[in-house]
């Protein structure tokens, strides 16, 4: 019997028609680890790390994208995460239902504060917060679909 915990959704906003638009979804067990090998490659449990943040390294004073490196990782200094705008990850879960995980919007409004988007994740009615939010929300629900039957008694 295979037991899914939750459902995880990517998302990308598309600044034509100005909405978000569905890429990949996939289903976690009870530990998080993805249970189909999604887009990004791995399993892990924050594997849609992966999908929101593109791995930079540090050296000589220059920060340098993965994707540009032709030198040794070990060579590299330090290393970390650079956003990729526009990107959305939403989960699903039975005992939780619809919630954000993480947000890069097309661009960061300089007015807001730097920790908006941290504390409107944790945020309830976050899907009413956001431009076309609910977008999100009930894409995310609707996908859940395809993994589990809900049946009427």
């Amino acid at each position: 019997m295979v037991n899914i915990h939750g459902i995880i959704c990517y998302w990308e906003y598309g600044p034509a028609n100005q909405t978000w638009f569905l890429v990949e979804s996939f289903p976690i067990n009870d530990d998080g680890y993805c249970m189909t090998k999604p887009s990004t490659g791995g399993g892990d449990r924050e594997e849609w790390l992966k999908w929101m943040n593109s791995k930079v390294y540090y050296k000589d004073g220059k920060w340098v994208d993965a994707d540009q490196m032709n030198m040794d990782m070990d060579d590299y200094e330090y290393d970390d995460w650079k956003p990729i705008m526009g990107r959305a990850v939403t989960i699903w879960t039975m005992q939780h239902g619809t919630a954000l995980l993480d947000i890069h919007p097309p661009e960061f409004p300089r007015w807001l504060s730097a920790s908006f988007y941290e504390e409107l994740r944790k945020l309830p009615n976050w899907a009413s917060l956001l431009e076309k939010g609910y977008d999100l929300y009930f894409g995310t629900t609707n996908e859940v679909e395809k993994y589990i039957n809900f049946k009427e008694k």
